[in-house]
């Protein structure tokens, strides 16, 4: 797979990072997700107080959100708060985002154009309430909703630190995870490894999944 080549937007989770191989979160629920569409019953809820969720970034993490000019003016504040939240676990890692490598910088962009490519009418809120509550604020998510899809951003923290950003893209029977963690290889550099999943439901239960290595690139360009 070209990483390269991922700076197109409105394309899913998949077309970023292919076919994946890892568990996630979303396994657990994701029969009474699809299930709830199947039938019809899946509410969109969503608090007016929420189209603007404030998350606080470095200047930094808002240039490299900015770099995505073109789509910036049409996206929802749902889906700006979307981007804030993903650009947020690379904010608290403490990264430099100055030096990040151009194969990291074209992750990035992709995801943003994900996030982008959502067709959102809201939120889920409760939802996202639930799960930090439910973790003792272990995890936190922020999951937009649109027709027939659901997009879940989640950030796993252990002693108040991040260290997992998940991206799972829900869109019919289709689930769609990427798995991202950042940390130093044998050698000490500090690279981001991207765990991928692609998993099919029917009628409520799984019937495939697609194995794949994972993808590990270098965090930093070169000095």
């Amino acid at each position: 797979m070209d990483i390269k080549s991922m700076n197109a937007y409105n394309a899913s989770l998949l077309d970023y990072l292919g076919k994946g191989k890892t568990g996630n979160y979303f396994e657990s629920v994701a029969q009474n997700l699809l299930s709830a569409y199947a039938n019809g019953q899946q509410t969109q809820t969503q608090a007016a107080a929420d189209k603007n969720v404030n998350i606080t970034l470095s200047d930094e993490a808002k240039a490299l959100l900015a770099k995505g000019g073109e789509l910036e003016s049409n996206l929802t504040g749902v889906q700006k708060g979307s981007q804030d939240f993903m650009m947020s676990f690379f904010d608290e890692s403490g990264i430099d985002l100055s030096k990040l490598s151009g194969e990291v910088l074209d992750i990035l962009e992709g995801l943003q154009g994900v996030i982008g490519g959502v067709t959102a009418s809201g939120r889920d809120v409760l939802t996202d309430a639930a799960e930090s509550r439910y973790s003792n604020g272990a995890k936190k998510a922020y999951t937009l909703m649109g027709d027939g899809q659901r997009l879940r951003v989640g950030i796993e923290y252990a002693d108040g630190k991040p260290t997992k950003l998940s991206i799972t893209d829900i869109t019919g029977g289709v689930v769609e995870t990427a798995e991202i963690t950042l940390g130093k290889d044998d050698n000490g550099v500090m690279r981001m490894t991207i765990d991928r999943t692609q998993r099919e439901y029917k009628n409520g239960h799984m019937a495939s999944m697609n194995p794949i290595e994972p993808l590990s690139m270098k965090l930093y360009g070169a000095a």
